[in-house]
């Protein structure tokens, strides 16, 4: 039989490694960022006259697709997260929808009058604010799309001075 010194030994030596391994997981846990975060996203678009925009936005498991159609007469610049990926030029040649490099985490695409264009997104949003820093008012066309659940929830939204939460 084990001498009491011997007991006691083991039972402080158990009890440090559970003590060590609950604190490791909780600062772990402390660390690592929250799958359950939400993600805000936010978009800008310059233009100098009253200006209708359609955007349409599907969504699947995470993921999604953006189409804005321009539908204004002038040339409209768009700012988007950098990770959003164009996939799609339509109605204006691919030439004509100009990308300026990334910066602060966005690209600017310029879209001629009539182009529309599709984004890969590969974090679908929680939140979606669009910014009008032109101050000229701007209608929002707004088609969501839920794969998942196979809805669709159409909007019409006005910009002019502040920002507007499209969803």
């Amino acid at each position: 039989m084990p001498s009491p010194v011997r007991r006691h030994m083991f039972a402080l030596v158990v009890t440090a490694a559970v003590i060590s391994v609950l604190s490791f997981q909780s600062f772990r846990a402390s660390v690592q960022p929250s799958a359950f975060e939400p993600v805000r996203v936010e978009i800008g678009v310059e233009h100098e006259f009253p200006l209708s925009i359609a955007l349409s936005v599907s969504e699947l498991k995470g993921s999604g697709l953006l189409d804005i159609k321009q539908e204004g007469e002038e040339v409209v610049s768009i700012s988007l997260p950098s990770s959003w990926q164009r996939k799609e030029v339509r109605n204006v040649s691919l030439s004509e929808v100009t990308e300026e490099s990334a910066s602060f985490g966005f690209k600017r695409y310029q879209l001629p009058a009539g182009a529309s264009v599709t984004f890969a997104i590969s974090q679908y949003p929680d939140t979606l604010l669009i910014h009008n820093p032109s101050g000229i008012t701007m209608k929002v066309d707004l088609k969501i799309v839920d794969l998942q659940t196979n809805t669709v929830e159409a909007n019409v939204v006005l910009v002019q001075d502040s920002p507007a939460q499209l969803w």
